[in-house]
């Protein structure tokens, strides 16, 4: 096992070791350059403790957040962790590898190395023993054009959309450059984070500006910024980063911002189109799948463990019960 805390000093050591010994970990690095990208601008705009380890030729991105054990019940125990994960709210794991096998057995040796606390966040599979987290949402493209989409739901989903629809009739939708994301952008996106019920950290502003994705602006029926959308394109998906919008806009603007991601997806031939975590029911009425996600809780003292594991139904999310039958087939 090999650690690093900057993502150039990975990609360094992998590229120095030859070919021959390195190539599935020069593998993990091509097919996953998107996330190691927004790694390295994080690595400024987000500094807390970032560490990656290379076990197994699997790649185990963590970092250190005080967090809220205790969120799911909507209550607030908080302690010091060291997270497998992404230093960023995305549904995306902090376990890269080439296959389920060697990515479980390559988290579990770091977990075991590590003296407190430790929460893996997002695994798409159990770790042994785990909990859920937040479900992500996906919609799986296969429609030729928006219309194609509308036509294939059934009438009542239909009917509710362009419901929607008609409601946002007036918002303006324009792509600014990344570099113009302003403060009162930001202060649009905070009060999102600040209304969230499962909140974790709060980009800077820089972060937005440094990294290069698209951003488009949501000039409201009074001529003001009403909305910001962050999203980013790679290969065949679609991911819709981030949104903020004013609290009094309410339900139907954010209604129209989903529709908006998924249109834009459509139209531009993503096979995928990653809605996120949360807003479980506005997004399966869209038409998107669920993909559960896990989380496992550890402790370094083996009684301070016991326990965790005994209450660790207390972490666990509780999935969203109703079932939506969307498309006519």
């Amino acid at each position: 096992m090999r650690s690093f805390a900057k993502v150039n000093e990975l990609k360094a050591w992998i590229l120095s070791q030859g070919a021959e010994t390195n190539i599935r970990l020069r593998m993990l690095l091509e097919k996953n350059e998107d996330i190691f990208e927004l790694l390295q601008v994080l690595e400024e705009a987000n500094p807390c403790g970032q560490e990656y380890f290379v076990v197994f030729d699997s790649i185990i991105v963590t970092y250190r957040l005080k967090l809220n054990l205790l969120t799911f019940m909507k209550r607030s125990l908080k302690a010091d962790a060291r997270i497998i994960g992404l230093p960023i709210s995305l549904s995306r794991s902090g376990i890269i590898s080439h296959d389920e096998v060697t990515g479980r057995k390559a988290a579990l040796e770091v977990i075991r190395m590590q003296k407190g606390l430790t929460v893996a966040l997002n695994s798409d599979y159990s770790l042994g023993g785990s909990s859920l987290t937040l479900s992500n949402f996906l919609f799986i493209n296969r429609f030729r054009d928006f219309d194609g989409y509308l036509m294939s739901m059934r009438s009542s989903y239909r009917r509710n959309l362009l419901g929607v629809l008609e409601e946002g009739k007036g918002l303006v939708f324009r792509r600014i450059d990344h570099t113009s994301f302003s403060s009162g952008h930001h202060e649009l996106y905070r009060n999102v984070v600040e209304r969230s019920l499962y909140p974790l950290e709060t980009l800077p502003v820089e972060f937005f500006r440094n990294y290069p994705s698209e951003v488009v602006e949501v000039i409201g029926k009074d001529g003001r910024p009403a909305a910001v959308l962050v999203l980013k394109g790679y290969g065949d998906t679609l991911t819709f980063m981030f949104c903020g919008f004013r609290r009094e806009e309410g339900a139907s603007l954010y209604h129209n911002l989903l529709v908006y991601v998924i249109r834009k997806g459509i139209e531009e031939g993503y096979q995928r189109i990653d809605m996120g975590q949360t807003s479980e029911a506005a997004k399966l009425r869209l038409g998107c799948t669920e993909e559960t996600k896990h989380m496992l809780v550890h402790h370094g003292n083996p009684v301070a463990d016991a326990f965790l594991r005994l209450v660790s139904g207390k972490f666990s999310y509780r999935r969203y019960k109703v079932e939506h039958r969307v498309f006519r087939s």
